[in-house]
């Protein structure tokens, strides 16, 4: 798991990236498929024949994976990881060379103040993990901060590719929120 999926996962309460835009995930949330094509904005019967197995345009899988994200990152949620102190940030991971555990914990110090707004608004607008992940290192204002973890950035992350990793190898979670 990279930085850019444990943010998501974070966000998300555990929720893959794979399963976004899933009609019963929907439904559930919204108590019933008229409910849930309201809050997807799209007439019921359309609601009705996507869940029959009807075909799906490009715009409509978006809508459901907008809906999606909406769903899983609950207002309770939102608010806690808007008003997170951006230095109680923590990052578990292990260290590239040696496969030690580590908790990152100074990273909080080093992050911009608003990183925890951007993110979720850019996770709100449907940006991958990788994105949220290159948001988050790309916030990071304390210049020592990548001296100190020389071994763990990656100064090529290659934005778009799902597996690059931001700066930490293997990150099991971050903390926040």
């Amino acid at each position: 798991m990279n930085l850019g999926d444990a943010i998501y996962r974070r966000m998300t309460g555990g929720k893959s990236p794979a399963t976004e835009g899933a009609m019963r995930e929907i439904e559930a949330f919204a108590g019933g498929k008229a409910a849930a094509a309201r809050l997807v904005g799209v007439h019921p019967a359309t609601w009705r024949r996507w869940s029959a197995g009807g075909g799906q345009s490009k715009g409509s899988a978006n809508l459901l994976k907008m809906a999606s994200r909406r769903v899983r990152l609950s207002p309770g949620r939102e608010e806690r990881i808007r008003n997170t102190d951006p230095r109680d940030v923590e990052i578990r991971t292990k260290e590239k060379h040696s496969g030690r555990e580590r908790t990152i914990d100074g990273v909080g110090m080093a992050l911009d103040d608003q990183v925890m707004d951007l993110i979720v608004d850019k996770y709100l607008q449907g940006a991958s993990p990788a994105e949220l992940g290159k948001t988050f290192r790309d916030s990071i204002q304390d210049p020592f901060y990548y001296e100190w973890t020389e071994d763990w950035v990656d100064d090529d992350p290659g934005i778009g590719d799902e597996d690059t990793d931001y700066g930490f190898s293997d990150p099991g979670s971050i903390s926040f929120g």
